[in-house]
């Protein structure tokens, strides 16, 4: 098959599988999307739509490998590195939760998920003065951030 053809083929899978979940369909787009990656396995974007699937469907194994496979391809995005963060962190592993996290932050300074989520592996390490100092990072980066207010007002 010529290399347009396997193009439009990957585009025709990734946008199903993309509708797919916006209605809600995990498990359905996963299918889809795995299918694009087989055809193009060098698209980031693909990848972490894969693993937000897997995370959807509590396939958290799998979402870590679909996270750093979207890191690998775009260390730039501070949005696949907070993902990652996050399924770690759900999978107790808060070293590796941490380490995604501080990529994540030097990816984008001003994404202020990644603050959070260092904060809160900064909890789960005992150092609360740390997880103060980060979560009052993701205020600063982003003063309406709920989460963050509510993650520092849980220390006092």
């Amino acid at each position: 098959m010529p290399d347009h053809d396997h193009t439009r083929q990957w585009e025709g899978l990734n946008e199903l599988g993309t509708e797919l979940m916006r209605s809600g369909d995990y498990a359905e787009a996963a299918e889809k999307i795995l299918a694009a990656v087989d055809i193009k396995e060098d698209e980031w974007g693909s990848w972490l739509n894969l693993g937000l699937c897997f995370f959807h469907l509590q396939d958290f194994e799998n979402a870590v490998v679909a996270f750093q496979n979207a890191t690998t391809l775009n260390p730039r995005s501070a949005q696949a590195w907070n993902n990652l963060g996050t399924v770690l962190g759900i999978l107790d592993d808060w070293k590796g939760a941490a380490s995604a996290f501080d990529a994540g932050i030097g990816a984008d300074p001003a994404y202020a998920k990644n603050y959070l989520g260092r904060g809160n592996a900064y909890v789960m390490a005992g150092d609360r003065q740390r997880a103060r100092s980060y979560f009052q990072q993701a205020i600063a980066a982003d003063p309406g951030y709920i989460k963050a207010r509510e993650a520092l007002s849980q220390l006092d």
